[in-house]
């Protein structure tokens, strides 16, 4: 990876990052076929050089996890495969601060660790099943 920043603004860009690999089997006797492809993308913020997606076999499937990320560069959100973002399927982490009130507020000493991980929402559907999923928190 190759960061550039700009003098002028601060401003910082990514390059030279690999964002499509395919894996798989080659014959010994056919050197330029692949056997069992399995190609993953992954979309990137070239600003922030964080994945924004990565994609599973994208002419196919195309099985996509998704995330965002705070101002810091900070990973907050992971949406899994065929989650709307506001779902069960989308684990929130939250980070110490070291001011305010709340679960992850005024510890200076712990500033921008990992607070808790919890679910977006609920789980719906789920019959009898409990319908709620773990939340982490970290002490």
């Amino acid at each position: 990876m190759v960061l550039k920043t700009d003098l002028k603004d601060g401003a910082t860009t990514v390059s030279d990052k690999v964002t499509k690999t395919t894996e798989g089997g080659q014959p010994r006797n056919g050197p330029t076929l692949t056997a069992d492809a399995r190609v993953t993308q992954t979309v990137l913020d070239w600003a922030k050089g964080q994945p924004t997606s990565t994609i599973q076999d994208p002419g196919g499937l195309a099985i996509t996890e998704k995330a965002t990320y705070d101002a810091a560069g900070r990973q907050i959100s992971r949406s899994l495969p065929a989650s709307t973002g506001s779902d069960a399927g989308t684990p929130i982490t939250e980070y110490y601060s070291g001011d305010g009130t709340g679960v992850c507020a005024g510890r200076p000493e712990w500033a921008d660790e990992v607070c808790r991980t919890r679910p977006a929402a609920t789980i719906t559907g789920g019959g009898s099943n409990p319908s709620h999923l773990v939340t982490t928190l970290a002490e």
